[in-house]
């Protein structure tokens, strides 16, 4: 069973969640073995080394597309308004999937350095105010191409942050989540290399 993130789920939800700050007003979890803050980590990075050449990782990584081929929690991304490839100010949109939770983000293309670095935020709504950057870097190695992904909070209210951590308790710390995604990156770029061999 899913639970979107739409009106009527936040307005069930929303009661909860004030009661639960109410009773733990500093945002701690017991789990039973240790005490974890109930907020979502703000940011946060990590990188690999990919064995193809930074136009294959590039082409791979700007391709919206294709991102629910290897992202943890995004299942699909469509451009909009006609856009058809990463330049800055295009918006596309991320459907996206985690535990029992479905919601879908529209982002903007904030930098496109083709093919070094993309960047990107999901842009704050009535129904979800927080705003996040993601970001990929390229830099060539000697073996290959080190590819970086980042992200960082840019602004999200007090009241969501603690939602979003009890709801997507992932999003506590999101360095094994694009860690995760880095390794998929890798695994097909690389699969795909010894296919072509």
């Amino acid at each position: 069973m899913y639970v979107p993130l739409t009106p009527p789920t936040v307005r069930v939800v929303w009661p909860l969640l004030s009661t639960f700050c109410v009773i733990m007003p500093v945002g701690i979890c017991d789990t039973g073995r240790t005490q974890v803050a109930l907020r979502v980590g703000k940011s946060c990075e990590a990188s690999i080394v990919v064995a193809a050449p930074t136009e294959a990782v590039w082409a791979l990584v700007s391709d919206v597309t294709k991102t629910g081929e290897w992202s943890a929690e995004c299942r699909g991304a469509e451009w909009l308004d006609g856009a058809s490839g990463p330049v800055k100010g295009a918006r596309f949109r991320g459907r996206n999937r985690r535990n029992a939770t479905r919601w879908s983000r529209v982002c903007e293309v904030l930098e496109v350095d083709a093919p070094q670095r993309l960047a990107w935020r999901t842009l704050p709504t009535r129904l979800l105010p927080d705003s996040t950057r993601w970001e990929f870097e390229l830099t060539p190695s000697p073996t290959g191409t080190t590819l970086t992904e980042r992200m960082q909070v840019l602004q999200i209210p007090w009241l969501y942050d603690r939602l979003f951590a009890a709801m997507l308790p992932q999003h506590r710390d999101r360095t094994a989540d694009l860690e995760a995604d880095l390794h998929r990156i890798k695994a097909r770029l690389e699969e795909s290399s010894q296919a072509a061999v």
